[in-house]
């Protein structure tokens, strides 16, 4: 997700976002079909274009996606939770011959393997993370060279006790997009803390109706719209009723 014009009342201007979708072309004749990840990543990237669509702000500066970097990725992870909702699920996923939504039995087996492998999930995000920080906080006259660069993060992430040739790093340090001009350097930590977030906005959508309009528009006006013109634990207060993060959702949406 990015943008061509940010929102800005200042400026009189309305926002123009946009999604890049990279999927794979099928065969000549054969429909393109998604895997389970490219829908879950769609509905994530939308999430971020509605925090700019959405946004009514004064300035540019502080619209959108112009907040601290958790809160950036708040409202794509929680917008993922509308592909699983069984009315939207069924909604997307149909036969691609018949048209026919999929069969409720395999639908849950879908639902069931989500935090198939969790744990390995969350050994190559934290992984990644570490390589991250470690990268980050080298001091310039450390900084090894080119060739070197595997040898550091094997030591880095030993360091921390997260070697293992079992689960590596999401990202290795050759292709780590996000972090090497990406904007998440010292950063990428922020999913794993956003997921969090995410959970407990979900929750508050479960418990007063997810598909609800009124509660749509709730977070739309509460949170959404606001930008970084607000404290924005205030805003996430406001929207839930929680003090604070809850960090027991992360578990219960792991399965744990």
């Amino acid at each position: 997700m990015s943008s061509f014009v940010k929102q800005s009342k200042a400026r009189h201007q309305q926002p123009i976002i946009y999604n890049v979708c990279n999927y794979a072309k099928a065969p000549e004749g054969q429909p393109t079909l998604l895997t389970w990840d490219e829908v879950t990543t769609m509905f994530h990237e939308f999430g971020h274009a509605l925090h700019g669509m959405l946004s009514d702000c004064k300035y540019n500066t502080l619209s959108g996606t112009a907040v601290a970097r958790d809160f950036v990725e708040m409202p794509s992870q929680f917008n993922e939770s509308f592909a699983t909702i069984p009315e939207v699920f069924n909604h997307f996923a149909k036969h691609v011959k018949t048209g026919e939504s999929m069969p409720d039995t395999l639908r849950n087996k879908i639902m069931s393997a989500m935090n198939y492998h969790s744990a390995y999930a969350l050994g190559e995000n934290l992984a990644a993370s570490s390589v991250d920080m470690a990268w980050t906080t080298l001091p310039e006259n450390e900084v090894p060279s080119a060739d070197k660069a595997d040898d550091f993060e094997r030591q880095a992430l030993a360091k921390v006790g997260l070697l293992d040739a079992q689960i590596p790093p999401r990202y290795s340090t050759s292709y780590f997009n996000h972090v090497w001009g990406g904007g998440y350097a010292a950063g990428y930590y922020s999913y794993l803390w956003t997921e969090v977030l995410a959970d407990n906005i979900a929750d508050c959508f479960a418990k007063r109706g997810a598909l609800k309009r009124e509660v749509g528009q709730a977070f739309r006006q509460q949170v959404l719209s606001k930008g970084n013109t607000e404290d924005l634990m205030q805003t996430f207060t406001r929207f839930t009723g929680l003090k604070s993060p809850d960090t027991s959702a992360l578990l219960k949406a792991r399965g744990l």
